[in-house]
């Protein structure tokens, strides 16, 4: 177990608030660079998809990656649904602002030309008697219709392209110390397989070069609702079925407690920002809410055996001793 481990939940595209989390947590300086030593941060995965900084991110996460080694420590992103989603041609959640963020300078003057051209005509067509009905609807159709950078997207996500070769090496699911941590939750299913086979499992899937979805099997931990990318089990179920299956994950991984995204702390009993504890500590959601217009900024992290919540206005909130290994 490192002197420290970080978790930071799904980013939704916002790059700001990983910088903020790092930043403010002494990981990194106020420049970007690595500075912690023996501390290992895992970023849960959904980097992409819904924000306009997801490719910034990436390269964020990809350059201390790099960093964290010379200073004695780590920094591992988990693949999340959102990610295995666009390396499969699945876009439904991408914003223009991410395709935005692959075209070139002259794609993105004639974009922002047009832009402001459709915005008046749009005004001026919804506009009757001195009263303007809304147009933002309109617009963001007209945007994602119309936005460029799609193929380059495309292209860097696909098997051959910077972002793809990474997204297809990560893993989905780490043990740090006796702590799991994966970006849906890991079914007993998956996880009696054991944490090496089940990536050799899904590096094994990727090396059949799926265009989709549907080129994998349906059980595989890529696409199935069971899946540690998918599943969202342990945060609905009620609490008999929630202590049966994480008693049989965490004996199977041999660890102690199983840190997990994918659904955010407010919309299961938890407070926005805050990571939440359920079934005396064994059970972490760390998805605080990162991205969009709120600015919510949180971290869950575990130093000396004891649990801590990270926030700016708050900064170090003590959430109980670390429970003991099971298995």
């Amino acid at each position: 177990m490192p002197e420290r481990l970080v978790v930071i939940g799904d980013l939704n595209g916002d790059d700001h608030a990983l910088h903020t989390i790092l930043c403010g947590m002494g990981i990194t300086d106020h420049d970007g660079v690595w500075i912690a030593r023996d501390t290992h941060v895992v970023q849960v995965g959904d980097v992409v998809n819904r924000g306009a900084t997801a490719r910034v991110a990436l390269d964020r996460i990809m350059r201390l990656s790099r960093q964290a080694r010379r200073r004695a420590s780590r920094f591992t992103m988990l693949l999340g649904n959102h990610e295995a989603m666009v390396t499969l041609g699945n876009l439904a959640w991408c914003h223009p602002e991410e395709f935005l963020e692959f075209a070139g300078r002259e794609e993105r003057a004639r974009f922002d030309a047009a832009r402001a051209a459709h915005v008046y005509a749009l005004l001026d067509a919804r506009t009757r008697g001195g009263e303007t009905d809304p147009v933002v609807g309109a617009l963001r159709d007209w945007e994602e219709k119309n936005v460029p950078g799609r193929d380059a997207y495309r292209n860097a996500f696909g098997p051959d392209g910077p972002y793809g070769r990474f997204l297809r090496s990560l893993p989905v699911a780490i043990r740090v110390g006796s702590v799991l941590i994966t970006h849906g939750g890991l079914h007993p299913r998956f996880a009696a397989l054991g944490l090496p086979r089940l990536h050799r499992m899904v590096q094994d899937h990727w090396s059949t070069h799926p265009e989709t979805s549907l080129d994998l099997p349906v059980d595989s931990p890529l696409v199935s609702e069971e899946g540690p990318l998918w599943c969202r089990t342990f945060a609905i179920a009620n609490d008999e079925i929630t202590d049966g299956l994480l008693e049989r994950t965490l004996r199977a991984v041999r660890a102690s407690s199983m840190c997990v995204g994918h659904t955010r702390t407010d919309l299961i009993g938890g407070e926005k920002g805050m990571p939440y504890l359920r079934r005396n500590g064994r059970l972490c959601f760390t998805d605080v809410g990162l991205g969009g217009s709120g600015g919510t900024v949180g971290a869950y992290y575990v130093e000396r055996g004891q649990m801590f919540a990270w926030r700016p206005d708050r900064a170090r909130v003590r959430l109980g001793p670390l429970p003991a290994r099971m298995g």
